[in-house]
């Protein structure tokens, strides 16, 4: 696509620099700019963090480098008391959705009693299907070939290979989408994508690791919250809530389960 001022004419070098200026101005260095067409990336480099790679067009748009973009907005977010509000909102409506949730479809509000409802799910799956579960048939098998194919491919890594945050990363993420599962909470999907929302741990999961906090509980339904891409994009790995914040609202949740699986996560 040509730029209207230069309409059937190649854009060069100088033309694309210097519409890259009318947007803005002198703050970026294009020295080392070697533009071909508008659609490549050109190099450019940023006072504050150095080179970076952005789309020529992207840039003659209005584009910016996006660490500055994503400082600049987290100063702003985390700044504004509104903003702060929202996780503690955000999870009690997690709490208020599950707890209507369960009333209507269990007739209890407690999900602490939660092999109750598991008991109920497999006798559907027996029903329905002649096993607890449709993934059981023959899912030793399937799984075992799977791995073995991801890894001959090089698309996958074995967890003993993968470093310790990546393996934590990973069952936090395994629990959070078995919260969902259990749990209903399908809310948290809405509008899900890249660019919409996103599903964040407000306690976040960094923060979980570097202060061993048990994966089951990050996952957790009462730490998930459903936050617009440029929201949890601002929030970066910063947590809203401290762990004794976390764990007094998984207390309010599952009180009534005094099981050792309940006390090894709060303690």
């Amino acid at each position: 696509m040509q730029d209207p001022k230069f309409r059937g004419k190649r854009l060069t070098q100088d033309q694309v620099i210097e519409r890259f200026k009318e947007k803005h101005g002198d703050y970026y260095d294009y020295s080392k700019v070697e533009f071909k067409t508008v659609w490549d990336d050109v190099t450019i480099i940023c006072p504050r963090h150095g080179e970076f790679q952005q789309q020529a067009k992207r840039h003659k748009n209005g584009a910016k480098c996006r660490k500055c973009y994503l400082e600049d907005i987290n100063g702003k977010f985390m700044q504004k008391p509104e903003y702060r509000k929202l996780a503690s909102e955000n999870m009690k409506r997690n709490q208020d959705k599950l707890k209507s949730g369960m009333i209507s479809k269990y007739g209890q509000d407690n999900p602490s009693k939660i092999e109750e409802f598991r008991i109920k799910k497999r006798n559907i799956f027996l029903e329905k299907y002649g096993v607890e579960n449709p993934f059981q048939i023959d899912v030793k098998s399937r799984i075992k070939k799977t791995i073995k194919t991801h890894l001959s491919n090089g698309n996958w890594i074995r967890d003993e290979d993968r470093k310790p945050f990546a393996r934590y990363k990973k069952e936090v993420w395994r629990y959070t989408n078995q919260s969902i599962v259990d749990f209903d909470a399908y809310w948290l999907l809405e509008k899900r994508s890249r660019y919409e929302n996103h599903i964040d741990h407000i306690y976040s999961i960094k923060d979980g690791f570097e202060n061993n906090v048990p994966s089951e509980l990050i996952g957790s339904i009462v730490n998930l919250q459903s936050l617009s891409s440029e929201q949890n994009c601002a929030k970066g790995s910063n947590s809203w809530i401290s762990i004794e914040d976390l764990k007094s609202a998984y207390n309010v949740i599952f009180g009534g389960d005094s099981s050792l699986r309940k006390k090894k996560l709060l303690s």
